[in-house]
């Protein structure tokens, strides 16, 4: 079957869209064959009532992978731990029913023209024959028709997305109100009112302590730590004498490739279970310690980002190895120690919620302060007081009064982080009504004046209007095709044999 893209011959290319589709961002680690886990009845579950064998759905899940390698290539072993390719399967099965349900068909010459576009099967922008051969052999481990079969139920799922999401449509009314969102600007003045400034007023009884350790044990709740041990192999600087016509950035990135290759080396002898004290010495390169640390509170001298973070939290215990780049080095990792989450016994913290107790109070305290003192902001000024006045009636009531610069939604604001529900008040402010109501923020409570507002340049617009429609259209597409599967998922009365014999096994 579609012999054509088996034999030399280049098809025009065009844009590859399924991989871009959230129902298709499917997970790209390989998986043993799901036939090991069959059972008598041969049944991988049921939808619409109809059984779906184990052999249907290791085929589906095989292109599932398919579909998450030529998605995310080389950052496969990154995602591995986050996605559930079984339920991604499953959403593949119903969605394939409800596209024959609806009539939609696949021609072959469309599966052609797909797979010629994807940039995986192509050598030099052009599809390649034995490029296509080797990593259906090699990487995907499937034969040619299954995979073109794999393409053509994308293709419909492709179509049903279509079909489903075709009737909405983004205006110029809707750009320009994202846009208006996006890029206008408020300055304000507010009035702080913090826990930490009532805290001398409140006290807090051993007993009170107890009581609200007992009724909010989960707020003390230590989450799991890990304790690494690594080797850093920093990156040399490019060597002084550079070849007549060569790059700094050449020479730059010889050197780094230098680095990564040792660093490859020893990551497999630290997969060999070889202790890090031994490749330590044996390659003269520093075991460095992290101490112990959470997601919450991760250890940020180490340099490592969030991504690299969150890989450690995810290894497993009896493979607790892993490898990352960062600015300066390539670092070998393995966690040393675990600690999991656990509360810790009343005494030993007994300080810390007597704190929390003094503040839940002081907060008390702070709101209705901050109520108090904008009653009497109300008796002085109008709703539209100027800022000048809001501050001379502020100064007169011995108040502090803090300015913010202009901002847009989003900005980070010095005493204040990003405060969403402080930014959300300040910019549901207008010079008709300028004053706000009790706003909480991080550690206490607060009102607002508006002090100016600068709308969003109009001229800038048109030129982001094409950007913004295609961004909100797609984010519409998406919800209502999301929201499509959910009603779908419960119409096909999903019965996964699949997860209950996992289930059973673990």
């Amino acid at each position: 079957m579609l012999k054509l893209i088996r034999k030399k011959g280049i098809m025009k290319k065009v844009v590859w869209i399924i991989a871009n589709l959230i129902i298709l961002s499917f997970g790209l680690f390989g998986t043993a064959t799901l036939l090991t886990r069959k059972d008598k009845s041969n049944s991988a579950g049921k939808i619409f009532n109809k059984k779906i064998t184990l052999e249907d759905f290791d085929r589906h899940h095989r292109a599932v992978v398919a579909q998450g390698l030529m998605r995310y290539g080389k950052e496969f072993y990154s995602l591995q731990q986050t996605l559930n390719l079984d339920a991604e399967t499953w959403d593949r099965l119903i969605l394939l029913a409800e596209a024959k349900n609806r009539g939609i068909q696949v021609a072959d010459s469309e599966v052609v023209e797909k797979i010629q576009s994807i940039p995986f099967f192509q050598s030099n922008g052009q599809f390649d024959s034995r490029m296509y051969d080797m990593i259906l052999r090699q990487t995907f481990r499937m034969p040619a028709r299954a995979f073109e079969e794999a393409t053509r139920d994308s293709i419909a799922i492709a179509k049903l997305f279509d079909a489903v999401t075709s009737p909405f449509v983004v205006t110029d009314q809707d750009a320009l109100a994202v846009y208006n969102n996006k890029n206008e600007k408020a300055q304000v003045s507010y009035v702080p009112f913090l826990a930490e400034d009532f805290k001398q007023s409140v006290n807090a009884t051993d007993g009170e302590a107890k009581e609200y350790f007992g009724q909010h044990t989960a707020e003390f709740t230590r989450p799991p730590m890990i304790n690494v041990e690594y080797l850093h192999l920093a990156f040399a600087p490019p060597p002084e004498a550079v070849k007549p016509g060569a790059e700094k950035k050449s020479a730059d990135e010889t050197a780094k490739d230098k680095t990564r290759d040792q660093a490859k080396v020893i990551f497999q002898e630290m997969r060999q279970k070889t202790g890090l004290e031994n490749i330590s010495e044996k390659y003269s390169v520093p075991l460095l310690t992290s101490g112990f640390f959470s997601m919450d509170q991760p250890n940020l001298s180490l340099g490592w980002s969030y991504d690299q973070l969150t890989r450690l939290f995810q290894l497993d215990k009896n493979d607790p190895v892993t490898i990352f780049e960062t600015t300066d080095g390539v670092d070998c990792v393995k966690i040393k120690e675990w600690k999991p989450s656990a509360t810790p016994e009343y005494n030993t913290i007994q300080e810390e919620v007597r704190q929390k107790v003094l503040t839940q109070k002081a907060l008390v305290l702070a709101r209705e302060k901050a109520a108090e003192t904008l009653t009497k902001i109300h008796a002085e000024l109008p709703a539209d007081a100027s800022a000048e006045d809001f501050r001379k009636t502020a100064q007169k009531l011995n108040l502090n009064v803090l300015p913010t610069p202009l901002f847009v939604r989003g900005d980070y604001l010095a005493k204040l982080g990003p405060s969403p529900k402080f930014q959300e008040a300040a910019f549901a402010l207008t010079k008709a009504d300028r004053i706000s109501s009790v706003i909480e923020i991080p550690n206490g409570f607060c009102f607002i004046h508006l002090d100016d507002k600068a709308p969003a340049d109009p001229a800038q617009f048109e030129a982001q209007k094409e950007k913004i429609t295609e961004s909100l259209l797609r984010q519409k597409h998406l919800l209502a095709f999301n929201e499509f599967l959910v009603k779908l998922r419960s119409a096909a009365h999903l019965e996964d044999h699949i997860s209950l014999q996992n289930s059973g096994e673990k």
